[in-house]
């Protein structure tokens, strides 16, 4: 979750404005979020969001992989399609849901307007590459073999 952690923190440093308020619309929940191997489990309060123990059940669960996350920032599949998929599995109250969704929202509009972002979702990107290398490779080994 380096990434996710490194967007807030981008956000936070060039819009201000768009983090509060995409902090605000998740405020006072606990959500935790799984992309593929990875979670985290964060707090929001009306002004930041942290990362934080799984010490209780969350108010939010966003379960999903990387490829899921790049199709939908390459508008190859809309959340909805996603979720209508079985490829982001969400779960919530419907208030907290709507919270997820209206958060969501204010950090895209967040993204798109840090001139830093390209870089990031780059460094993203390339870590997914990486991952998935190593994994074909890991299943291209024979049974027995070492490299």
């Amino acid at each position: 979750m380096d990434f996710l952690m490194a967007s807030f923190a981008l956000l936070q440093h060039e819009r201000l404005d768009i983090y509060h308020e995409f902090c605000r619309r998740l405020a006072p929940r606990l959500v935790a979020v799984n992309v593929g191997d990875e979670s985290a489990t964060l707090t929001f309060s009306r002004r930041r969001v942290d990362r934080v123990p799984a010490l209780r059940q969350p108010d939010i669960e966003a379960l999903t992989d990387v490829g899921t996350v790049l199709d939908v920032i390459d508008a190859r599949a809309t959340l909805m399609e996603a979720i209508l998929n079985d490829r982001l599995f969400l779960r919530g109250s419907t208030e907290d849901l709507l919270a997820f969704h209206d958060g969501l929202m204010a950090y895209v509009h967040g993204a798109v307007r840090a001139p830093s972002f390209p870089w990031l979702l780059a460094e993203f990107r390339a870590a997914a590459r990486h991952r998935r290398a190593r994994a074909e490779s890991q299943r291209a080994e024979p049974c027995g073999r070492k490299a």
